[in-house]
């Protein structure tokens, strides 16, 4: 009934399967301690070609109680280096939603993975916590993952992602990180910005951007292009959902600006569920602004559900505003 984490090369160039599936992560060595693997997340690495790898992420939970956060690396040969713990250790630890960014950075500045995931601790009285870190190519710690946001209940983070990072006007690079706060009265898409393991700007996206406060905005997803943040989220109202865009941008080296103006994607009508995705040409190392939303929509001619692209060009001028 345990779970492993398995995968597979995938050469794009010649469009086929490279090699045998192979198992990154057991199921435990010991009749008196096994553990569950679930929710993998990859990254990939363009910015050391030498020793090309990917990043593998993934939620553990012991048999003898406590839900850690484990990773590895994986060589281009299929090769699965040692398995590590990241965060929290303690049996108290309930870490869930851990991810990983896109790759290790889309500018030959830029050369690390971003990682977040959010812990619940069970012992009474404890803060629910964002963690956020970054490590290397080579999978050693470029900034030990730490506590980025922590507050007490009715605090209740959900749907998290992050972006690769950006090195705005040669600044230490940057990353976002969004989730959805889904016990605040409400359930607004915040964006942490972050350097390292720190979050020195906190901005909730829909009030800046002036949606309509009843309404509910979920499914936050986040990319970075050459210069600049995208989010996505869908938002729904009476049962029906738009999926909408927003550009960010970093502004005064720590202060996130928000665009006023946000976009809304064809169609209208799709379904509330777990539907939105985001990838940035950015991400592979090209200098493009341009992003790629997929989403899913209620086709009302016949109820189906229908996947839908959009495709999104976050070329306004940059924001100069501090929020």
């Amino acid at each position: 009934g345990d779970d492993l984490i398995r995968g597979r090369l995938y050469d794009t160039e010649t469009n086929i399967f490279a090699g045998a599936v192979f198992e990154i992560a057991d199921t435990g060595g010991s009749t008196s301690l096994t553990w569950t693997n679930a929710q993998p997340d990859v990254g990939g690495s363009r910015a050391n070609p030498a020793g090309e790898r990917f990043f593998v992420c993934w939620e553990r939970t012991l048999s003898s109680g406590g839900r850690f956060a484990r990773y590895t690396t994986v060589d281009a040969a299929g090769n699965v280096s040692f398995v590590r713990a990241m965060g929290p250790t303690s049996t108290d630890s309930r870490v869930s939603e851990v991810h990983v960014s896109a790759s290790a950075g889309n500018t030959s500045n830029v050369n690390a993975w971003n990682v977040c995931f959010r812990n619940f601790p069970s012992a009474a009285g404890s803060d629910r916590e964002i963690w956020a870190g970054q490590y290397n190519p080579d999978g050693t710690v470029a900034a030990l993952v730490d506590v980025v946001l922590a507050a007490p209940s009715p605090f209740f983070p959900g749907q998290l992602d992050i972006s690769d990072g950006l090195a705005v006007s040669g600044t230490t690079p940057r990353y976002v990180i969004v989730y959805d706060d889904l016990g605040a009265g409400g359930s607004d898409v915040s964006a942490l910005l972050c350097t390292g393991n720190t979050a020195p700007s906190l901005v909730d996206i829909n009030a800046l951007e002036h949606a309509v406060a009843a309404r509910s905005q979920d499914l936050p997803r986040v990319v970075a292009t050459t210069d600049r943040f995208v989010v996505g989220y869908v938002e729904d109202f009476g049962g029906t959902s738009t999926t909408y865009a927003t550009t960010v941008d970093v502004t005064e080296d720590s202060f996130l600006a928000v665009a006023e103006r946000r976009v809304s994607l064809p169609a209208t009508n799709n379904a509330f569920r777990e539907s939105l995705a985001l990838a940035a040409r950015a991400s592979s190392g090209l200098a493009s602004r341009w992003v790629g939303f997929g989403y899913e929509v209620l086709d009302p001619t016949d109820t189906d559900q229908d996947i839908t692209g959009a495709v999104v060009a976050a070329n306004n001028p940059s924001s100069p505003a501090l929020q």
